[in-house]
C-alpha cells in the first residue's frame, strides 16, 4: 500500500548537474512539455495517452503540483543550462515509504535523444532519492520494446529483476514490463518506526 512521502522540504527542490537544471514544472512550461508529450510515434511505449492539445499538458502539470503537495510524486522538468525550455521530465511516483522504495519515470523530447541528457538527469535524481529521501530501492518498469529507456537504466546500474507478462493494461491491450531495480549504496538497516 502506498504511503504519502514525508517531504523534508516545503518547496520543490532544484537540482543542477554539469549540463542540466532539474526544476519544478510550471504552468509556463506547458508548450515545451506538450512537444514532448504529444509525439505519438516517439512515446508509443510511454504507457499513458499522448497529449492531443496543450490543455492535456496543463492538466498534467496541475496533477503533478497536487501530487507534490500531497507527497505522492516528485517530478522535475529537465532544462539545458542557460535555457528555461524543458526537454523532458524525470521523477518519482508510486512511493512505498514504509519499505523505502519508489518507482522512477522519465521521458524526453525526441530531438534531445542520444546526447546523454537523460542519463545525466536520471543519475542526479537517483542520487537525490538515496541521499535526500533515504530510499533503499528505486524501481523502473520498462516496456521490453523500449530499448533506449532500458539502456539508460542499465547504464546507471539498474538490474533486471523480472519479466512481468501482460501486467499493464493500456488503451485496450495488455503489455509486458521489465522490472529493474537499483539499491542504495548505504547499509540496508533503517529505523523500524519511520
Amino acid at each position: 500500500m502506498s504511503s504519502p512521502l514525508d517531504l523534508p522540504f516545503a518547496v520543490h527542490p532544484r537540482i543542477e548537474t554539469e549540463r542540466l537544471v532539474l526544476r519544478e514544472i510550471q504552468e509556463s512550461d506547458a508548450e515545451a512539455l506538450f512537444s514532448v508529450c504529444s509525439d505519438a510515434e516517439w512515446l508509443r511505449l510511454w504507457g499513458a495517452p499522448v497529449h492531443r492539445e496543450v490543455a492535456d499538458t496543463r492538466k498534467m502539470i496541475g496533477m503533478l503540483k497536487r501530487a507534490h503537495q500531497e507527497g505522492s510524486q516528485l517530478r522535475w522538468g529537465i532544462a539545458i543550462r542557460g535555457s528555461e525550455h524543458l526537454i523532458g521530465a524525470v521523477g518519482f511516483y508510486r512511493f512505498l515509504m514504509p519499505h523505502y522504495r519508489a518507482e522512477i519515470t522519465y521521458e524526453q523530447a525526441r530531438t534531445s535523444s542520444g546526447k546523454g541528457y537523460m542519463t545525466e538527469a536520471l543519475r542526479a535524481v537517483v542520487r537525490f532519492g538515496f541521499e535526500q529521501l533515504d530510499l533503499h530501492t528505486i524501481e523502473a518498469g520498462i516496456d521490453p520494446g523500449h530499448g533506449p529507456s532500458l539502456r539508460v537504466a542499465e547504464r546507471l546500474g539498474f538490474q533486471r529483476e523480472g519479466y512481468l507478462r501482460q501486467n499493464y493494461f493500456f488503451q485496450g491491450s495488455f503489455y509486458d514490463t521489465i522490472l529493474c531495480t537499483l539499491f542504495s549504496p548505504r547499509p540496508a538497516q533503517r529505523p523500524y518506526n519511520k
